[in-house]
C-alpha cells in the first residue's frame, strides 16, 4: 500500500513537474515574441524603471531592473513586459556613439568609467559595480589586471611620460688663439729721407695697424700701413696688398752721423708688438745720410774794389759751409795753394751762414768756385756743389782828353803813390799740436795768422776742444797783412781719448768777445791723443818733465 502511494506520489510531481516545463516554455516563447516586436526600441525609455536583458547578457527572461539598470547574470527574469501603448509614439532607436578611449564619460557613473591603476589607466568593468556615491564612483579593490587597487574618476588625458632630459653641461667656448703682427723693414733712401716697409694683423688682415718709427732708441712718428704694395704683400696678408707704409726721416738727421731706426707694429688687440725684421742683408737697420751740397750759387763782383760776393741757397739743418775758390795760378797741390786770403793763390774759408765777400784779383781768371756743406768747424765734408769759374773785369780807366801841351819849364816826373793793400781777413797757418800728451799735462797749441787792418781792424782769435770753447782773445791788433805767431797753454784731459782742436781767426770792426766761437774767416784743426800713463820720481811724461816727491 505503501508502496503503491510512493508510486502514485512520484508520478503526480512528474507530471507537475512536465506541466510547469510547459507553462515556462509557452512564457519564454511569449517572451522571444515581444522581444522581437520591440527589438529596435530603448527599452529603458519605453518601460520606466525595466530593462531589457540581452541573452548574451546572461538573462533568459524579463525582469524587474534595479534603478542603475544594471543586468545581473544567471538570474531567473521575472515579470512580463506590459503592453505597448498603441496610441504612443514609437521612439527612435538612437545610435549609440562608442565613448573613445581615454575620454571621460560625460557627468555622473557610467557603465565605462575610468579607473586609475598603478599599471596605467583602464576602463573599468561594470560587474559587481557598487552604486554611485555623489556622482562620482565607489572604488573596489583587485580589478585591475595587476592586482592593484583601482581609483575611480573621470577619464585622464593620455600624456605621455616626460623623458627627462639631462641638463647640458656648458662647454666652455675655447678662446680663439691670437697673434702677433708680421711684417718687414725694407730700408732707408738718403735721397729723399725716406723709409718704408710693410706689415699686417694676423687676427684680421682686413685691419690696418700703426707702425711706431724710432730713431736712436726715441719714437719719432706713427704712421698707418695702410699703402698699397702688391702681390708679394698680398701674398702674406691673406690677399690683401694694402698694408704698406712710407715715413720720412727728419731733415736734421742727415747730418753724416751713423743713427739706428727701426719699426714696431702695434697689435691692436693687444697680444704684443712686433719689432720689423730687416727684410735684407743689406739693411741692418742704421743708416748714415751725409747731406747734399748747397743750390743756386751766385757770384757779384765789386766796380769799385777787388772783391766779390758768393751766395748760395743753404741746406735744411746745415749753418756752416766750405768755400773754395780756385785760381788759374798754376799750383797744383792743394794744401799749399789753399790761402784763404792770398789773392794770388786759391782761397779756402769755413762760413758761417749762405754767404761771402772775399778778395780777388781784378782782371784774373778764376777756374771754379764751389760751396760744401760742413758742420759747426768745418771739419765735416758733405755734399759739395761746383759752378763754372770767373774774372771780375778791373775797372775802366779814365782817359784824359789830349789838349795840345802847353810849353812850360822842364820838370822831373812825379814818383806815383804806391797803393798799400788791406787785409779785411784774418787767416789761420802753421798750427801745430803734439801728436799725443799724457793725461792731466800741459802742452802748447801754437799758430800764425795774418794781422787785418782797414775797416776790419781787430783780430778775434779762439780755441775751442771738440767743438766747445776753450779760449778766446777778441782785441788783438796786429799790424795790417802781417804775419803774427801765437800759442796757446792747455791741459790735456784727464780722460783718455783722441781730441781735436780748432784754431779760429775772425777780423772785425769792433772789439766783441760776444762773437767769440760763433764765427771765423779761418780755421785750422788738429787732433791730439790722450794717454793714461803712470809716471815715476824723475820720468818724462807726454812731453813734460814731472818731478815727485
Amino acid at each position: 500500500m505503501k508502496s503503491l502511494s510512493k508510486i502514485i506520489i512520484l508520478g503526480l510531481g512528474c507530471l507537475t513537474v512536465l506541466f510547469l516545463v510547459l507553462i515556462i516554455q509557452e512564457s519564454q516563447t511569449s517572451i522571444i515574441k515581444k522581444q522581437e516586436n520591440f527589438s529596435n526600441v530603448h527599452i529603458s525609455e519605453v518601460y520606466a524603471g525595466n530593462s531589457c536583458c540581452q541573452s548574451n547578457d546572461g538573462c533568459s527572461s524579463w525582469e524587474s531592473c534595479s534603478t542603475n539598470y544594471g543586468c545581473e547574470s544567471l538570474k531567473s527574469c521575472s515579470g512580463s513586459p506590459p503592453d505597448p501603448d498603441p496610441t504612443a509614439t514609437p521612439i527612435p532607436t538612437p545610435t549609440n556613439t562608442p565613448i573613445p578611449t581615454n575620454t571621460p564619460a560625460p557627468g555622473g557613473c557610467s557603465k565605462n568609467e575610468w579607473s586609475s591603476c598603478s599599471g596605467g589607466t583602464q576602463s573599468c568593468k561594470t560587474n559587481n559595480k557598487p552604486a554611485c556615491a555623489g556622482g562620482g564612483c565607489s572604488c573596489y579593490s583587485n580589478d585591475c589586471s595587476d592586482g592593484s587597487t583601482q581609483s575611480c574618476g573621470e577619464a585622464p588625458t593620455s600624456t605621455p611620460t616626460p623623458t627627462n632630459t639631462p641638463i647640458p653641461t656648458n662647454t666652455p667656448t675655447p678662446t680663439p688663439a691670437h697673434f702677433a703682427p708680421k711684417g718687414y723693414h725694407d730700408g732707408v733712401d738718403c735721397s729723399n729721407m725716406n723709409t718704408w716697409g710693410w706689415s699686417c694683423d694676423q687676427d684680421d688682415y682686413n685691419r690696418t695697424i700703426n707702425v711706431d718709427m724710432y730713431v736712436d732708441g726715441s719714437k719719432i712718428s706713427t704712421k698707418a700701413a695702410g699703402d698699397t704694395r702688391g702681390p708679394g704683400v698680398a701674398g702674406e696678408c691673406g690677399g690683401n696688398e694694402n698694408h704698406g707704409f712710407n715715413w720720412t726721416v727728419p731733415a736734421s738727421y742727415k747730418d753724416g752721423a751713423a743713427h739706428s731706426i727701426k719699426a714696431v707694429a702695434i697689435d691692436t688687440e693687444g697680444n704684443g708688438n712686433t719689432e720689423l725684421p730687416s727684410s735684407s742683408a743689406g739693411f741692418n737697420k742704421t743708416f748714415t745720410c751725409t747731406p747734399p751740397g748747397p743750390t743756386n750759387l751766385n757770384r757779384s763782383c765789386s766796380a769799385t774794389s777787388s772783391e766779390a760776393t758768393f751766395s748760395w741757397t743753404g741746406v735744411s739743418g746745415i749753418n756752416d759751409y766750405i768755400l773754395r775758390i780756385d785760381k788759374n795760378d798754376g799750383y797744383s797741390d792743394p794744401v799749399l795753394e789753399w790761402n784763404p786770403m792770398n789773392r794770388s793763390t786759391d782761397q779756402w774759408i769755413c762760413v758761417h751762414g749762405t754767404s761771402s765777400t772775399r778778395p780777388i784779383v781784378q782782371g784774373s781768371a778764376y777756374n771754379w768756385w764751389e760751396v760744401q756743406s760742413s758742420n759747426s768747424d768745418c771739419s765735416a765734408r758733405y755734399g759739395v756743389t761746383r759752378t763754372s769759374g770767373f774774372t771780375c773785369a778791373a775797372p775802366p780807366t779814365n782817359t784824359p782828353t789830349t789838349v795840345p801841351p802847353t810849353p812850360t819849364p822842364t820838370t822831373p816826373p812825379a814818383t806815383p803813390t804806391p797803393t798799400v793793400e788791406v787785409c779785411s781777413y784774418c787767416t789761420i797757418s802753421n798750427l801745430s799740436c803734439p801728436a799725443s800728451v799724457a793725461s792731466g799735462a800741459s802742452f802748447d797749441i801754437s799758430y800764425q795768422y795774418i794781422g787785418t787792418g782797414g775797416a776790419y781792424p781787430y783780430e778775434r782769435r779762439w780755441l775751442t776742444r771738440d767743438g766747445v770753447g776753450f779760449s778766446c782773445n777778441a782785441s788783438g791788433n796786429a799790424p795790417n797783412c802781417s804775419l803774427n805767431a801765437a800759442s796757446v797753454a792747455v791741459t790735456a784731459p784727464s780722460t783718455a781719448g783722441t781730441y781735436t782742436y780748432t784754431v779760429g781767426c775772425y777780423g772785425d770792426s769792433i772789439v766783441n768777445p760776444a762773437m767769440c766761437y760763433l764765427n771765423a774767416d779761418d780755421r785750422e784743426s788738429c787732433d791730439v791723443t790722450v794717454n793714461t800713463v803712470t809716471c815715476y820720481p824723475h820720468s818724462h811724461c807726454g812731453g813734460v818733465f814731472i818731478l815727485h816727491n
